[in-house]
């Protein structure tokens, strides 16, 4: 394993070289933001949550959000409290992220509202402090949108609008029964190239070049009470939320995407030619009780081709939909770019509603799926079912109902992953969108955007910020080389696998609990000057490394693990040094200065069992090593 952090920054070099696994680098000082208190009243408690359903009642405190709205904070910590008032509250940490294209604007079918899509809100990424989850949380001038996931499950935070003003709800989903399945055929995926990855000594770095996305809601997601509720700037508040948690997914695949214009549909049934559904597209069917809208999705797509496809503002364009009899989603093709049609980027789905209808919460991450699910087809990835993985033609997950085509032989089920199909009895219900697309759906994305990397303008500036929840690891046949640059990175991933990774920020870089590299993978973090203007290293060397900034002296401690008697051996004598140690929130607990020492003895038997950082300094050098103690 080769994990190192090199630092540049005001003439001083700093090498960081760990041999055990796991570390957190430091602790930021970070605002902390309570904007909630536990609600006391019980009787909107007992509408909303069973006795059996994990939840609590929150009232939001007017005067903190209307002061944090007008700070526009770029990080903070943000509070949940706990529903007992005794417990530690839930810390989420967060970044502003940066999802709307500059000047994008929010316009209705009549023209006659248009919003800045910028002044509506503020958008940010992050995680629960301590655990490995997606966080994504708008805030908007009048709501708040919270969507989280992870191991433990799924979690809303959404307003009560019922309830009163300010008042919200924060619970765990319970398990969605409604069938979701793609409207991609077995034969439009199978038809797919075999998958061989192409980009492994790519200089090309995608998330320079952003994805621009037209996004637009029909007039039954306008209208409906759980959605847009007639609302213009609800309708819209709601996508840019959506579209801000598969923005998130998306970056930790490398891929940077923009909402660069949203429309949506206030017109009814008067003007048909510019509403979705228009005539013919609501002949419903009976069968075995059931009511199913025959071809429903391929009808709303071609009609939006039709009506749409010469006047999007956009890369791509992706229409949300609303409708009882309508298949999950579709896309136009498998791997659509410019040098085809426009028609051949457009997309289309159902919205996620995600207030109440009555009392009863939704289920909001299954569908939040089904925009990544699309996506992910227009930008090159059939289903995981489908027999073109592996380099030899095979499936990488048995699909929902176990059959994957006769050609996959791997434990049934696989878990879920975005790429994988939906529908039938067994459709999936694990959600956990921190394992993102999967290796290599993730990787023949990217490789298909690089080959038409020409179609996306490439940034000139650097980007704000990335949080790293992505699962970096090398899978047969997939040699992955992952590369994430901006002006603050937070990360508690996993790189295993014999996988590479480099992290490159201008500001900081801030290894979360949890963040782990395996045996025989690299991890690299460089802080720079300017990251955009920062050369790419090569993983596989360090030949991009001056040589006079490498410490030129080596630090051993042993034993290590111990019970705070240790022996620091440094493989020179220096003149003079200084160490000092530190907790992992980076705050000094001991610092020494010795002279003329190769090997001294130190002794913390009092300090607590856990693990601590050392830093010894010497000839304008830093070497840190961790020290755990049991």
């Amino acid at each position: 394993m080769r994990y190192n952090i090199f630092i540049k920054s005001i003439g001083i070099f700093i090498f960081l070289s760990f041999s055990a696994l796991g570390f957190g680098q430091q602790s930021l000082t970070t605002e902390v933001i309570d904007l909630f208190e536990v609600s006391t009243n019980k009787s909107i408690a007992s509408q909303y949550l069973s006795p059996k359903q994990e939840g609590y009642i929150l009232q939001l405190n007017e005067s903190r959000f209307g002061k944090f709205m007008n700070d526009d904070k770029k990080d903070f910590a943000f509070t949940l409290p706990s529903p007992s008032g005794r417990d530690k509250p839930i810390s989420v940490l967060l970044m502003k992220s940066h999802i709307i294209e500059d000047g994008a604007k929010g316009f209705t079918s009549d023209g006659k509202q248009v919003f800045d899509l910028e002044s509506l809100g503020s958008h940010y990424w992050g995680s629960i402090s301590g655990e490995q989850t997606q966080v994504a949380i708008s805030f908007f001038n009048d709501e708040i949108y919270g969507y989280f996931s992870g191991i433990n499950g799924n979690y809303n935070l959404i307003p009560l609008k019922d309830a009163g003003k300010g008042m919200y709800i924060f619970y765990k989903e319970v398990a969605s029964t409604e069938s979701l399945e793609c409207g991609m055929t077995d034969e439009e995926n199978d038809n797919a190239a075999n998958y061989t990855p192409q980009n492994k000594n790519t200089d090309i770095r995608i998330q320079r070049h952003p994805i621009r996305i037209s996004l637009e809601a029909n007039n039954a997601v306008f209208m409906n009470p759980n959605v847009g509720n007639g609302s213009v700037s609800q309708t819209i508040s709601i996508m840019l939320s959506q579209f801000n948690q598969s923005a998130m997914v998306f970056a930790n695949e490398e891929i940077t995407m923009w909402v660069s214009e949203v429309k949506v549909e206030t017109l009814g049934w008067t003007n048909p030619t510019t509403v979705f559904p228009g005539p013919g597209m609501t002949g419903e069917i009976t069968y075995n009780g059931q009511v199913y809208c025959e071809g429903a999705t391929s009808h709303y797509l071609a009609q939006f081709q039709n009506e749409r496809a010469n006047v999007y503002n956009g890369d791509y364009a992706y229409l949300f939909v609303n409708n009882s009899c309508f298949a999950a989603g579709r896309a136009a093709t498998i791997g659509g770019f410019c040098d085809n049609p426009n028609t051949s980027r457009m997309g289309v789905g159902l919205i996620p509603a995600p207030l109440p209808s009555g009392y009863e919460l939704p289920s909001i991450h299954p569908r939040l799926t089904i925009f990544l699910h699309e996506l992910g087809h227009l930008f090159g990835s059939p289903h995981t079912r489908s027999c073109i993985w592996n380099g030899n033609g095979t499936a990488l997950d048995a699909g929902p109902n176990g059959d994957a085509n006769n050609c996959y032989n791997g434990p049934n089920p696989a878990y879920y992953t975005i790429m994988a199909s939906g529908g039938g009895e067994n459709e999936w219900r694990d959600y956990n969108f921190v394992r993102g697309f999967g290796v290599q759906p993730g990787q023949r994305i990217r490789d298909r955007i690089i080959e038409h990397i020409d179609c996306f303008n490439e940034l000139t500036f650097c980007q704000a910020n990335r949080y790293i929840f992505h699962r970096i690891s090398d899978e047969t046949p997939v040699d992955y080389n992952a590369f994430y640059q901006a002006l603050q990175i937070q990360a508690d991933n996993d790189i295993v696998n014999n996988s590479k990774a480099i992290y490159v920020a201008q500001e900081y870089i801030q290894l979360l609990p949890g963040f782990d590299v395996s045996s025989n993978s690299e991890f690299d973090a460089i802080i720079v000057d300017d990251c955009l203007d920062y050369e790419d290293v090569d993983a596989q060397t360090q030949s991009a490394i001056p040589t006079d900034d490498v410490p030129t002296f080596d630090v051993n401690i042993y034993p290590n693990p111990s019970n705070g008697e240790f022996s620091v051996a440094i493989n020179k004598e220096l003149k003079q040094l200084e160490y000092e140690l530190l907790d992992l929130s980076g705050m000094p607990l001991y610092k020494v200065s010795l002279q003329e020492k190769q090997v001294f003895k130190v002794n913390y038997r009092n300090l607590k069992t856990g693990v601590y950082i050392l830093r010894v300094i010497s000839e304008g050098k830093i070497v840190i090593k961790k020290i755990i103690i049991n």
